[in-house]
């Protein structure tokens, strides 16, 4: 007999009693301040197959009031995307699927509230992860899509943070998170969605920071200390590619 305070069972709970209908095959959820993806794949004699990849501008960051509170539309608009990811994610295991959100639910004062309305919309768990494990992850996909064994900076530019990480071959050697991205800049500078002659000039750093040293003088909401490149820096860039671990867009610069 169920008992009156037992949970509903979630689809997780049905899919891990069940066989997988897709075997071998792994999928990614990227929960990110302005798209939402979801990329699935598989690993065959050691090469990566993308198998599907949907994206939905969300928008989530843009969701933020002055306050810290997600607002229920963007909840809204998250919680729709997701209901939509689960039914192609019908048959998958939670063993192959990882659910990650990034910085608008590191900041979102009610993200509890708003994780346990996607769990259930999902049927599947959500990390929110830190800024450097969002860099790692970001890193390990570019290292297996454009493998290089020279020292190289990537940088992925997000709606509300951007990380920068230091590798070399497959290994980060460091990698940090900054509060800073295209949704939030847009919103304070452009809250119209105009780029007009008035609010550009307020938009760009006041020349006299050009030429602070990172060292003396951090950039303006950074979470960890600011990266220095290397002494001697090669010249070479790498093409955009997509990260097989989040599936987002990224672009490496050889250091």
């Amino acid at each position: 007999m169920r008992r009156h305070n037992a949970p509903m069972h979630d689809e997780s709970t049905l899919q891990s009693d069940a066989a997988p209908r897709w075997p071998g095959q792994l999928a990614a959820i990227d929960m990110g301040s302005n798209s939402f993806r979801l990329e699935i794949g598989e690993l065959a004699d050691g090469r990566y197959r993308r198998i599907d990849y949907l994206k939905e501008t969300v928008r989530l960051g843009a969701g933020l009031d002055a306050d810290g509170l997600l607002t229920d539309e963007a909840a809204a608009r998250g919680l729709a995307c997701l209901a939509r990811f689960a039914k192609r994610l019908d048959g998958y295991r939670p063993e192959q699927v990882r659910a990650v959100a990034t910085q608008t639910l590191r900041e979102a004062r009610n993200r509890d509230q708003f994780l346990a309305r996607a769990h259930q919309a999902l049927g599947l768990p959500i990390e929110v992860i830190s800024g450097r494990e969002e860099a790692r992850l970001i890193y390990a996909g570019v290292a297996r899509l454009q493998p290089s064994d020279e020292t190289r900076l990537v940088v992925d530019i997000g709606g509300r943070s951007t990380e920068m990480i230091l590798g070399r071959g497959p290994r980060p050697l460091r990698a940090e998170s900054f509060q800073i991205g295209s949704v939030s800049l847009s919103m304070r500078y452009f809250a119209d969605g105009k780029f007009t002659t008035a609010a550009w000039p307020r938009s760009r750093p006041p020349p006299s920071s050009k030429r602070r040293s990172s060292r003396s003088a951090p950039a303006t909401g950074a979470r960890h200390s600011a990266l220095r490149a290397p002494s001697a820096p090669s010249r070479s860039c790498s093409t955009r590619t997509r990260s097989a671990t989040a599936g987002s867009s990224r672009t490496g610069c050889a250091g």
